[in-house]
């Protein structure tokens, strides 16, 4: 998957609907200008911004073909053996991204000992090949690394970023970059950038998926990185942070009251959201939708004399939590919900780890501190506004769109989430080219380096997606004999061979479960008679 998007990237020789309709570009340069209007930029300004501004025509519409009967067999017998044709010693070798030779000094006059470098190679040495007996664990490593974030992308960060996180290793590697990225996002209410005719800014919505105790509480430094910029905004506006267990309403006040600023809801613990959508004070799954995208929220209540009106919301969610714990948030990828969220999922195993003081880690702590109170500090002298150029434009329409006919062949149903992934991939453009600068103009356009790096991260992005719609789609399988059924199917196989094995039911019996599990999006139907598992 990572290998065919990137290719993609890379050899862009062709161009995916160039020519766009003069009144189609007229239409969407107008509606620019009458955002920015709404914002409160002048019509000097706005007008300047939107003849730049190229809209892009939308990816493929999503497609729902979830059909079918739900009528479910009560035939099934039990199974004691897992059909695979391949061999009981069959190996399965991981193998990790290439990661760097050293970890780089966090600052020229902070000198770190020998053993510090040998140590953290040797960590990273462990993640470069990884080999699995089937039988044993295939149940439990379904994630390969495959869904690592690369250090070819590492590499591309800031140094003051790269240092910080070079002092972690896989997945809690990823898991402070990814936080980082979330909780700066809601810190710049002056940065917007036009996409598709829309204005964004650079409000991320960020689930980390994983069992317990698997070092996704790690996401909790993304914090701490910004805490003196936090308690400079908190000092003066006690609405930015917004509690996972408010009730819908106040979820709303505090919305509006941050309007022109925006929001930050932060939990290590998902059960605050997603146990509150049980109520029905706080179910506020449609607000979280419509504050994603920034569209206008109202509510009224009559008995509680409450009537807001919340215009161009900003909101930046970040959670984790195990799949038990986050499934009322999305109950399904059907759900809007699900497709406007980042995610990064995985199952791994984690031994005992013994502790060991990381060398100048609050040294390394400070300067990104310092870094990035900086940035924040410059970022609130003017107003910025991103667009893309002519070139990444046509170089962006033709990636997405070559990811958008891949996710076809694996579940139409993601086509939504590939398109808003688009808009998410764009905000952390936004990001990366403030990153990248140390003085910033008001109009300006997306640099080459945040444009390459953000293009490497959304492989990586994918993958999750596709792995966490998994996930929910195993939620909705209520039946355990079906459920047994599925989890006693190969990877690949044909329905002959299942029939022939007479271990499953009857022929009907397996035809009607094998219909069923592919309406579920948990088998896709390669050619009649063949199936392979998602």
């Amino acid at each position: 998957m990572k290998q065919i998007f990137t290719e993609a990237y890379l050899e862009h020789d062709h161009v995916v609907n160039p020519q766009q309709s003069l009144e189609s570009t007229q239409t969407a340069n107008t509606n620019d200008a009458n955002n920015l209007e709404v914002e409160g930029f002048s019509t000097q300004d706005t007008a300047k911004i939107a003849v730049e501004n190229n809209s892009a025509n939308d990816l493929t519409p999503e497609v729902d073909i979830l059909s079918g009967t739900n009528e479910i067999s009560n035939d099934v017998p039990e199974i004691d053996e897992v059909i695979n044709k391949d061999s009981q010693e069959q190996l399965i070798v991981v193998e990790e991204q290439d990661s760097s030779n050293v970890v780089e000094n966090c600052n020229a006059d902070l000198e770190l000992p020998n053993s510090y470098y040998q140590q953290k190679q040797e960590e990273r040495d462990q993640y470069e090949s990884v080999v699995v007996n089937v039988e044993e664990t295939k149940k439990d490593v379904t994630y390969i690394s495959d869904d690592y974030v690369s250090e070819e992308f590492y590499n591309s960060l800031p140094n003051e970023l790269q240092n910080f996180l070079d002092l972690y290793v896989g997945r809690e590697k990823d898991i402070v970059f990814l936080s980082v990225l979330g909780v700066f996002s809601s810190l710049l209410p002056n940065v917007r950038g036009f996409y598709r005719g829309e204005i964004h800014h650079p409000n991320l919505f960020i689930q980390i998926i994983a069992p317990p105790a698997s070092g996704k509480g790690k996401m909790k430094l993304g914090l701490r990185v910004f805490d003196k910029v936090i308690k400079q905004i908190t000092k003066d506006n006690k609405d930015f942070r917004i509690p996972g267990n408010s009730s819908s309403v106040r979820v709303i006040e505090k919305l509006n009251e941050m309007h022109g600023f925006g929001n930050l809801m932060f939990e290590t613990e998902a059960d605050s959201i997603s146990g509150t959508q049980k109520n029905e004070w706080g179910n506020f799954s449609d607000i979280l939708r419509k504050a994603a995208q920034h569209e206008n929220i109202s509510i009224s209540r009559k008995g509680n004399n409450v009537d807001i009106n919340c215009e161009y919301p900003r909101l930046s969610l970040l959670i984790s939590g195990t799949p038990d714990q986050l499934a009322p948030l999305i109950k399904s990828i059907d759900n809007g919900l699900f497709s406007r969220f980042v995610y990064y999922a995985y199952k791994d195993v984690s031994n005992w780890a013994f502790y060991k003081e990381q060398p100048n880690h609050v040294e390394c702590m400070k300067i990104l501190e310092d870094f990035f109170e900086s940035k924040y500090l410059k970022m609130q002298e003017s107003k910025i506004t991103f667009r893309f150029s002519d070139e990444q434009q046509q170089n962006f329409d033709t990636f997405f769109a070559d990811i958008a006919i891949d996710i076809i062949s694996i579940n139409p149903k993601l086509l939504s989430s590939v398109e808003r992934l688009g808009y998410i991939t764009f905000r952390i453009m936004m990001m990366f080219t403030l990153l990248d600068k140390d003085n910033f103009v008001e109009n300006d356009e997306i640099s080459e380096n945040a444009f390459n790096s953000a293009l490497l991260l959304v492989p990586i992005l994918l993958e999750h997606i596709i792995k966490t719609s998994t996930i929910y789609s195993v939620k909705s399988v209520t039946n355990d004999r079906l459920k047994m059924f599925f989890d006693k199917l190969p990877d690949n196989f044909t329905s002959a061979e299942l029939k022939i094995s007479k271990n499953l039911g009857s022929s009907s019996t397996i035809d009607k479960n094998l219909k069923l599990l592919v309406d579920l999006k948990m088998l896709v139907k390669i050619k009649h008679g063949v199936y392979n598992k998602i």
